[in-house]
């Protein structure tokens, strides 16, 4: 009875083949250390290669920030407000 709650090995959701026809995809969690000032941000990302732009840099949503204390993932040292961006970006071949 209690074997049908638990959940998958974590191997299972090991990484996949590379597919350098499909691209990849980067996942943004959070940012830490903001400026206590800020309450809105937007990330701004681009992808380079040795120096060289590998294409148009493209914004995020904007999301709001909230004061250090309240996450748990955040370490005793790190000072300012935290942003949880929990975005994805595709990016194709």
């Amino acid at each position: 009875m209690i074997a049908k709650h638990l959940l998958d090995p974590p191997d299972v959701l090991g990484p996949s083949p590379f597919d350098p026809g499909a691209g990849f995809t980067i996942f943004y969690d959070f940012v830490l250390g903001l400026d206590a000032t800020y309450c809105l941000i937007r990330l701004v990302t681009g992808l380079y290669s040795n120096g060289q732009e590998m294409g148009k840099p493209r914004s995020l949503p904007a999301v709001y920030c909230e004061m250090r204390g309240g996450s748990q993932y955040v370490a005793e040292g790190l000072r300012g407000n935290i942003a949880t961006l929990s975005a994805k970006q595709p990016v194709p071949r």
